[in-house]
């Protein structure tokens, strides 16, 4: 499935260009969930994925004059993202039961997590063949809610002003769930600190051709969130052996022991990275790419993006 890219261009204004970019990505959306997928966890895992980038980007304008207007859209984007969970969720652990038996020392033995592995496999292809398109049908009306306001949005305001608090704020909070995260090793904070750190990434992502530090950062943080990843499906594998079946999830303690060793240097790494990228103040930060979007809309852009826009 063709992804349009997900960037600005010099050409236009800043407001056509989040209109334009929304409007593309929740077009990926429609197309993923339209008719009878052929993979439907492929299929889900485009809309969800798709659903956050462009969260992201009415967050941006949520957190400035645009808060009361993008209230609906933020819910419904959201509650178009849940429709669809429990089928990701489903498809997902199955990808990670079998990595981490491939991933597995010689030293552990496999056959708790082959078992497990049994049992998400039948437990997948239960969801997938329960659902008769009532999640996806869904998340398309909810999305589409979505949409319909943001075409009458009308805002107050030009240029990055559109989005000047939402900078600062974003990076705020990803700062400030780093901090919850780092100082308290508990799951659920590394996970609410995963899903902000993707929101500053796809921000990033979208500002990407004002200045060459806003792709390398975007890239960073995609390497962050791949860790913050990786350790959250490890815990997701774990919660689900206790519940399917916690006699054998106690006779396997060694290989459980040794994940959540794993999450652990996974949680380690992703702070090391982390205290570096969210070391700076939000004012800074937005302060910093405001001074990027200037230099840019004066100068022009860099010759990498010469015609494209």
């Amino acid at each position: 499935m063709h992804t349009p890219p997900f960037r600005l261009r010099h050409s236009e204004t800043l407001e056509a260009a989040l209109r334009r970019v929304i409007a593309e990505q929740l077009t990926v959306v429609d197309r993923a969930l339209d008719n009878e997928p052929e993979d439907l966890g492929r299929a889900v895992h485009i809309a969800r994925r798709t659903l956050k980038k462009i969260r992201a980007l009415v967050r941006l304008i949520a957190s400035g004059e645009g808060g009361r207007v993008m209230a609906a859209p933020l819910k419904n984007l959201r509650d178009a993202g849940r429709s669809l969970a429990a089928v990701r969720h489903a498809d997902v652990i199955v990808t990670v039961v079998r990595t981490t038996i491939a991933d597995l020392p010689a030293s552990h033995d496999p056959a708790s997590l082959a078992e497990l592995e049994r049992f998400l496999v039948a437990e997948r292809d239960a969801v997938f063949a329960a659902e008769d398109r009532t999640a996806l049908s869904k998340a398309a009306r909810q999305a589409d809610a979505a949409r319909r306001v943001i075409e009458g949005w009308k805002p107050s305001v030009t240029g990055f002003d559109l989005i000047r608090a939402g900078i600062g704020d974003w990076y705020g909070r990803g700062r400030k769930a780093k901090e919850a995260a780092c100082g308290s090793a508990n799951a659920e904070a590394f996970h609410t600190w995963r899903k902000r750190t993707k929101d500053v990434r796809h921000q990033l992502q979208f500002l990407s051709p004002i200045a060459p530090e806003m792709g390398a950062a975007a890239k960073d943080l995609h390497r962050l969130t791949n860790l913050l990843g990786d350790a959250n499906d490890l815990d997701h594998l774990a919660a689900e052996a206790r519940l399917h079946d916690p006699a054998a999830f106690n006779g396997a303690e060694g290989v459980f022991r040794f994940l959540a060793d794993q999450r652990g240097s996974l949680w380690m790494a992703a702070c090391s990275f982390g205290h570096e990228f969210f070391a700076e103040e939000s004012g800074g930060y937005g302060s910093r790419v405001g001074s990027y979007w200037d230099v840019w809309v004066t100068e022009g852009p860099r010759p990498a993006e010469v015609g494209q826009g």
